[in-house]
């Protein structure tokens, strides 16, 4: 940190229960850690506070959201997208296998406000290795809780992914923890997460997509972008 002053997360661990000792690894995310097992670490989607908590901003910089047909309103695209992201915890991601089949798993995400995706699995799983090997990848978000005859909510994004470098790692662990706070049961130090997990991080940067509203755009109306970075 630049400052050894306390710094100013927007996650409050007192709200969501969390004893002091997860107050202090929030304000800290290069404290944090990470769940023992991935089964327990899946429990903790069945509490809606505990997934759906506020991301951190990650990068400076917002890219520019350019929808690709008529005169839709880019900064309705953009509430829209946020929207979308924050209704679910779970997203499907699509990638390549080395002889050009199709692999697609489920996984938790967080994600940023410059529309970087952020997941945590195990960098020998297909999805995994198919994204080390060729970075291409599509991502499907969107709330199982809808009901057929609701107004719709959903994105369809295309992106690139990679795994997060070591010296990411805290600021990666940050923002991962702040939409998980129940993380902070099994660890409180991304040490522990480098010496005791074979899990890693990694980051899908979202270059383009196609976004359904239909309570702001109406029904069956999609609406391809492109963001601009």
């Amino acid at each position: 940190h630049k400052s050894r002053g306390t710094p100013q997360w927007p996650f409050d661990a007192r709200q969501s229960g969390v004893a002091d000792r997860g107050r202090w690894a929030t304000q800290f995310p290069c404290n944090r850690g990470l769940p023992a097992i991935w089964k327990q670490y899946w429990s903790l989607a069945s509490s809606a506070e505990t997934c759906l908590g506020s991301p951190t901003l990650i990068m400076s910089d917002l890219p520019r959201i350019v929808p690709r047909v008529g005169d839709i309103d880019a900064s309705l695209v953009s509430a829209s997208i946020e929207d979308c992201l924050r209704s679910t915890a779970l997203c499907s991601i699509a990638t390549v296998n080395p002889d050009n089949s199709p692999h697609v798993n489920t996984c938790f995400f967080s994600y940023s406000k410059d529309l970087r995706l952020m997941v945590f699995t195990s960098p020998r799983t297909i999805h995994s290795r198919n994204i080390i090997t060729s970075s291409g990848c599509a991502v499907n978000v969107c709330s199982t809780e809808q009901k057929f005859g609701d107004d719709l909510l959903g994105a369809q994004l295309i992106g690139t992914g990679e795994q997060v470098g070591l010296l990411e790692g805290a600021s990666a662990f940050g923002n991962y923890s702040d939409r998980f706070p129940g993380l902070l049961k099994w660890a409180d130090s991304w040490a522990i997460i480098l010496k005791a997990f074979e899990s890693r991080f990694f980051r899908i940067t979202i270059n383009e997509g196609k976004l359904l509203d239909e309570r702001r755009f109406g029904k069956e109306k999609y609406i391809p972008f492109t963001v601009q970075r």
